[in-house]
């Protein structure tokens, strides 16, 4: 809300993600376009990124992604009854890390507070794409809660990795 009124250029986005407990939510990211002269580092006199502005793959450099977690994975979005770290996940966040990704975000910054969740990203990292298997070799269902990572054996990065914004 802070940095809608303070900048200009900004659009809120709006999203469905899964909420700590797995409920299909809406949500909202916000993304600000920055202008292009924005990356000239006036005391150096040159500029901070590429040319083109494009710098991982699809993402824009200019484009920035504000994410409030506790907006997508937070506590007061759940009753009391439904506040246990080891049965809410991340997966969510990474759902709206997704949607930030899919609007060409060059940069996303993640405001962590508010929390229900204690998977340490596991479910994120699923919602992105990566795959998480048991010590039988059994890949485990998402999203992944804080309660299973006990049970984390081996992690697997996505194949493609556009969908979660290369490297």
């Amino acid at each position: 809300d802070v940095l809608e009124k303070r900048l200009e250029n900004v659009e809120r986005i709006a999203v469905k993600v899964h909420n700590p407990v797995g409920e299909l939510v809406d949500s909202e990211i916000l993304v600000y376009y920055r202008p292009d002269n924005w990356g000239i580092d006036a005391s150096h006199g040159r500029e901070s990124g590429s040319p083109s502005g494009k710098e991982n793959g699809g993402c824009d450099s200019r484009v920035c992604a504000f994410i409030e977690m506790a907006k997508v994975s937070g506590l007061e979005m759940l009753s009391k009854a439904q506040r246990n770290p080891l049965r809410t996940s991340t997966y969510g966040l990474g759902e709206a890390i997704k949607a930030a990704l899919c609007r060409g975000a060059g940069t996303i910054t993640l405001s962590i507070g508010g929390s229900a969740t204690n998977d340490g990203g596991a479910g994120m990292l699923q919602a992105l794409g990566y795959r998480f298997y048991d010590i039988a070799g059994s890949l485990m269902a998402a999203p992944v809660c804080g309660g299973d990572l006990h049970r984390i054996a081996r992690m697997e990065r996505p194949l493609d990795t556009a969908a979660t914004g290369g490297g």
